[in-house]
């Protein structure tokens, strides 16, 4: 038991440079967190976590799987950065990138919602994505999946 795994699942929508439109958007991860830190060090360190699972993005990526890294650092910096990289259905490398910025006086709001761009190998910015985690919808699979690996 060195590491502490969860499921999370975020739904929202992208939009695609050149577009007017929204395409819905979503990814399920499966995280595997090391459990090398002492807890209390959470106050002044953060965790990185690999991330695999399935991206969606209608039309561009549609069930492609996805890998990266989750960045926890909810009290030190006060974020959760997610980098999480995916082939869409061109055959092309993509990167989603994106941070919650946590506030403790909005937690609800800062906590669930996950906004970022999606690049490509050059670094162009290929459009953008808004996905929220639902409390009602996704809590419960989440604290189901909570388990030490």
């Amino acid at each position: 038991m060195d590491s502490f795994v969860f499921a999370e699942v975020m739904e929202g929508t992208f939009a695609k440079k050149g577009e007017r439109h929204l395409r819905p958007f979503c990814f399920e991860l499966n995280v595997k967190v090391p459990l090398s830190l002492p807890l209390m060090r959470l106050w002044t360190v953060q965790v990185v976590g690999d991330a695999t699972g399935v991206v969606y993005i209608d039309g561009f990526a549609e069930e492609v799987p996805t890998s990266g890294k989750l960045e926890i650092s909810p009290l030190y910096k006060r974020r959760i950065h997610y980098a999480l990289s995916f082939v869409a259905d061109d055959g092309n490398n993509y990167l989603f990138d994106g941070t919650k910025l946590i506030n403790w006086l909005k937690p609800i709001s800062t906590l669930t919602t996950l906004p970022g761009t999606v690049t490509n190998d050059a670094k162009d910015t290929v459009g953008s994505g808004l996905l929220h985690f639902s409390l009602i919808k996704h809590l419960p699979g989440l604290v189901r999946s909570l388990r030490l690996g």
